[in-house]
């Protein structure tokens, strides 16, 4: 819920309904492992199965970790970083770097060979599921400096719904023509929802800026 995370004391409320809900959700699917990738729907449900006596773990995608990880590391057996930078937080014991997990669909289609039609420099900016505000005014700051690349490529900016607007007003008051999207649902299925975009090209996606946001 949205709402508890802009409002702590509604959040505190709410956590022993989380909670309920997460151990009947348990129950409903008996998993054979519960693994948090941080957020606050996340320290529910892995402390319930933690109490169930279910194997836990977290993963950490970003390099700094976020507070709900932070507070789960002292409830779960194993913690799986993506970066290096993480795991100093963590109790060393606990940290097995396995990198960043991604779907098998992803994978295939980015191994699948594509014939290049182009030379241009496609850029794909993407803050993660909900944006990254900070990164998403910085490249805005930025344009001005790149005028020589307006006519040399194309760029696929994913700003979250909030930003959607005024990063696309200030890509067109720099005269480039982007693709500016809230949320792409699929990225593995980019080919068919984007043709010819950054994510369509993934033989030719010159460059990818990654923010944890």
């Amino acid at each position: 819920n949205h709402a508890a995370v802009l409002d702590p004391e509604k959040g505190l409320v709410r956590l022993p309904i989380a909670f309920a809900q997460s151990w009947r959700i348990l129950r409903r699917w008996a998993p054979d492992a519960v693994v948090g990738v941080g957020g606050y729907a996340s320290g529910p449900v892995v402390l319930a199965a933690r109490l169930m006596g279910l194997p836990t773990a977290i993963q950490e995608q970003n390099a700094i970790p976020g507070l709900t990880n932070r507070i789960l590391v002292h409830v779960v057996p194993a913690v799986f970083p993506a970066f290096p930078e993480a795991g100093p937080p963590f109790p060393a014991r606990k940290v097995q770097m396995l990198g960043s997990p991604i779907r098998r669909s992803l994978l295939e289609n980015y191994m699948r060979p594509v014939k290049k039609t182009d030379a241009r420099l496609h850029l794909l900016v993407f803050g993660g599921s909900q944006g990254a505000h900070a990164l998403n005014m910085r490249v805005i700051e930025a344009l001005p400096h790149l005028a020589d690349l307006r006519d040399r490529g194309r760029v696929t900016h994913q700003t979250g719904a909030r930003d959607r607007e005024p990063v696309e007003r200030g890509y067109r008051g720099c005269g480039f023509a982007p693709d500016v999207r809230g949320f792409i649902p699929d990225l593995s299925a980019a080919d068919e929802d984007m043709a010819d975009g950054a994510l369509g090209s993934r033989g030719r996606i010159s460059s990818w800026i990654w923010e944890p946001g």
